[in-house]
């Protein structure tokens, strides 16, 4: 059974990393052969991705012989794309195939899209024809961007649904534990698999998978460019193709011991919350428009139950909160692009590559992740602050805007030094400021957001809201790709940051109206419930 959406706005959220050292029985619970298995396939999964990325640009530019400008654009869409996917993962798995076998069966297209890729970099060594190269290339990149986009919003949601605890009532769950994960529940079965699933090893796993996701994206970027300068781009392929069928064997050999939600057709199914959402979403324009009092259960049509309505009302409920985080994408994805231009001016230690800077982010979030769980959030509640996921969202975006300040304020300074010196550089150990202040704003925003998409969206369209969640960065490149092409391309980059930053804190105010907006319906939600369960009593 998953984690109810909250009703009370003030409640403060369980850490989002482990359990605190107290609650060791907890985290045994939680770390399960199963739950294992689900973490070291995404570390190698995300290996596989980090690692044919971290060289891709390089490849498309000496590799396909691609200008830099062709070469820095279709990286920018293969990222989009891959990032807009996961809604035809979410559909796949919530509407027809379930979240096991879209999994399965996604991971089998990223690993022939991996294995077509390394076959047209081999090829550059071999045969001189650029144009079969190319569509090698292009064919493996889409079948990759299919692939890793179509499971990223089934492997995190698919991960917490093996997160169960036995209900203290039940008597026998454990003695039948090992034979209900293996079969999907039938009606009579599913009373007897009733469980309750604890929110702090809902946190503490979303903190360890995305541990997980920087641990493979560290290893990766270390690795893969060293590889690529001894050996060339089909080496550099092939190895994270290796531990993408790695992560696949991984994901196979417990089959028979998952938690499986089939996706059902009947009330609950996504395709009709998606529909009743429409509905909703008209009868809300229609008495705005008129300015009627006619409310929807008088209008309702007799096909649409009130599970349906229940699970469409709390996915609009949320999909607001979700609009306002393609900002921060645009900005967070600009370490990558903008600020290793910017160390490309600066003085680097010797031996060292502007894009080895992406290093620090990696590393800074698993040496974070520890410190907010265990020091920063209790200390918070000790002293009577209430840390709620919304609280959480909009101080990152502060922390993400404080970056980009800081980002141009020394591209300014960069600019300055220039003008006046054409030997003497800034270190790049400036940068570090910027990229510490960004790296919080991830904890902050990226982890929490994750575990709010997951933890107050419906039973049936929980992968739909986790695509959702994912494609608000597909939204966030597109938009940075057409500031950076049209309104950036002849303004100084000094300002451009400032502008970022200036665009984060409106932002910021968008989120904070939409946030007060979400908590008063929710409190609105729990007295409706404490007056219903007041009426219970009396009767």
């Amino acid at each position: 059974m998953n984690i109810p959406p909250a009703t009370n706005p003030s409640n403060t959220p369980p850490p989002i990393m482990t359990p605190s050292s107290n609650n060791k029985t907890s985290t045994k619970k939680l770390m399960t052969p199963v739950i294992y298995c689900i973490l070291i396939t995404e570390t190698a999964e995300r290996f596989a991705y980090y690692g044919f990325r971290a060289i891709l640009v390089l490849y498309l530019k000496t590799g396909l012989q691609y200008d830099e400008s062709t070469s820095i654009a279709l990286y920018a869409y293969l990222t989009s794309l891959s990032y807009a996917f996961p809604l035809v993962g979410a559909l796949l798995a919530d509407g027809c195939m379930g979240r096991y076998s879209t999994i399965l069966y996604l991971g089998f297209v990223y690993l022939v899209g991996m294995a077509i890729l390394t076959m047209g970099a081999w090829l550059e060594e071999e045969d001189g024809n650029v144009l079969r190269k190319r569509v090698l290339t292009f064919v493996g990149l889409f079948l990759i961007c299919a692939g890793t986009g179509g499971i990223k919003p089934c492997v995190s949601a698919f991960g917490a649904d093996q997160i169960q605890v036995p209900n203290s009532n039940s008597e026998h769950d454990d003695d039948d534990s090992e034979e209900q994960l293996e079969f999907l529940p039938t009606k009579n079965e599913k009373k007897k698999m009733k469980k309750k699933k604890s929110s702090n090893d809902v946190s503490a796993f979303f903190a360890y998978f995305y541990f997980c996701i920087n641990l493979g994206a560290l290893t990766s970027i270390s690795c893969v460019p060293i590889i690529k300068a001894g050996y060339g781009f089909g080496a550099a392929f092939f190895t994270p193709t290796l531990f993408l069928m790695f992560a696949l064997l991984a994901f196979l050999s417990k089959r028979r011991e998952y938690v499986h939600h089939a996706p059902q057709k009947g009330p609950s199914s996504l395709a009709n919350t998606i529909r009743v959402c429409m509905y909703l979403l008209k009868q809300r324009l229609q008495r705005k428009c008129c300015k009627t009092n006619t409310s929807i259960k008088t209008q309702k049509d007799e096909t649409i139950s009130s599970q349906q309505l229940s699970d469409a009302e709390l996915l609009l409920h949320n999909l607001p909160i979700m609009f306002t985080l393609p900002i921060f994408w645009m900005l967070y994805d600009q370490q990558g692009s903008v600020w290793t231009l910017q160390a490309t001016r600066m003085e680097l230690p010797s031996g060292m590559q502007p894009e080895q800077l992406s290093i620090a982010n990696p590393i800074l979030i698993m040496m974070f992740l520890p410190f907010f769980d265990r020091v920063l959030y209790p200390m918070l509640r000790k002293h009577r602050w209430n840390a709620t996921y919304l609280r959480r969202m909009g101080c990152g975006m502060i922390f993400a805007s404080m970056a980009f300040a800081c980002s141009g304020y020394l591209e300014g300074a960069i600019l300055q030094h220039e003008l006046h010196s054409a030997t003497i550089k800034i270190h790049v150990v400036w940068q570090l400021p910027q990229i510490i202040l960004i790296t919080v704003a991830e904890i902050l925003l990226a982890v929490t957001g994750l575990e709010f998409a997951y933890a107050t969206s419906p039973e049936r369209a929980k992968t739909f809201i986790m695509a959702v969640y994912l494609l608000t960065t597909s939204v966030g490149d597109l938009l940075g790709g057409v500031l950076y092409s049209s309104v950036f391309q002849n303004m100084n980059r000094a300002s451009a940051m400032y502008v970022c930053a200036i665009l984060m804190i409106g932002n910021l105010g968008v989120f904070s109206v939409v946030a007060r907006s979400w908590e008063r319906r929710e409190a609105e939600k729990k007295e409706e419930d404490e007056i219903t369960a007041v009426g219970v009593e009396m009767v």
